[in-house]
């Protein structure tokens, strides 16, 4: 990996002691990082962006290997072609942006959706790339969970930016992205889920969740908080078979409720293929306290074997 590319996220001032949302990105290598000098991947007002944005996820939309068939590494050693930033924005801002590292200069596009979506404004969604078995078919992309903006209230105080939430209620969905427009910006389409299967369609409404792509073509969607802020334990399980029509499976119980953790899938050892799902936080939903996932757990998939 060469470059590492940093995008929003909130700003601390300190000499006006005050925090703002960033609206710049860092192009910065990961080697500068590693020297742990401040000043190396220092921003400046070249490096705009179309809008301020937290809270906004990404995912990468063009790997190396999709272009070039001779490249054959996995997806997380690969260095990303066309990257997507997603959500974490206001009203009348671009819902999404793609970086691109070809050519000279990076490649900064605006998008926008075609028509009226609930992910035009979405703060906290996650966003995950399923990788087509067909040669030259493109990946498929899904938003799942978020809060719309309507249930996020930002208010600074002093030295603080305070975001208070309700609860998240984004259906998940499926989006296309088509950079190839005349105009400057480019264009989103989306498709909503089927939760016709779901026994509780409400259940699939998180923000602090994750959203992991099994070894074995399921997104597992688990944790996080739900509709009612509450703590979730389960993990819903859809599919995304040669149709690429992604479907509900089922849900399954993780040992422990847990929110803002981690889930990795592991690469190598005989676990290859199982899920690391480390920390977070938990909630008592009889007091409301908050405290430090004290703990680990391994999500082994259905049909998992020892290689």
């Amino acid at each position: 990996v060469e470059n590492v590319l940093l995008t929003g996220g909130v700003n601390y001032n300190d000499e006006t002691a005050a925090a703002s949302t960033s609206g710049r990105y860092v192009l910065c290598g990961a080697s500068d990082i590693a020297s742990g000098d401040p000043a190396v991947c220092a921003s400046d007002d070249t490096t705009l962006l179309f809008g301020p944005r937290f809270s906004h996820s990404d995912a990468c939309l063009v790997f190396a290997s999709d272009v070039d068939s001779d490249a054959d590494q996995p997806d997380f050693a690969e260095a990303c072609e066309e990257y997507l930033v997603f959500g974490g924005v206001s009203s009348e801002l671009p819902a999404a942006e793609v970086f691109s590292s070809g050519g000279a200069d990076v490649f900064n596009k605006s998008l926008l959706f075609d028509e009226a979506t609930q992910l035009e404004e979405v703060y906290f969604p996650e966003t995950v790339r399923v990788k087509s078995d067909t040669p030259g078919e493109p990946a498929k992309l899904y938003v799942f969970g978020g809060v719309a903006a309507d249930d996020v209230t930002e208010q600074v105080l002093g030295d603080r930016l305070l975001v208070t939430l309700r609860g998240p209620q984004v259906v998940p969905q499926q989006v296309n992205v088509n950079l190839k427009q005349e105009e400057e910006e480019g264009v989103l389409t989306v498709a909503a889920l089927d939760l016709s299967e779901l026994d509780d369609a409400e259940a699939v409404f998180r923000f602090f969740h994750t959203v992991t792509v099994l070894d074995n073509g399921r997104i597992m969607v688990a944790g996080g908080l739900g509709k009612n802020l509450t703590a979730q334990k389960s993990a819903l399980l859809f599919e995304e078979p040669k149709t690429h029509a992604l479907s509900y499976v089922k849900n399954v119980d993780l040992r422990k409720q847990r929110f803002g953790h981690t889930a990795t899938v592991l690469t190598e050892g005989v676990l290859r293929g199982a899920v690391l799902i480390v920390g977070g936080l938990a909630v008592d939903n009889a007091t409301g306290t908050i405290k430090f996932a004290d703990s680990a757990e391994i999500f082994i998939p259905e049909g998992f074997s020892i290689p």
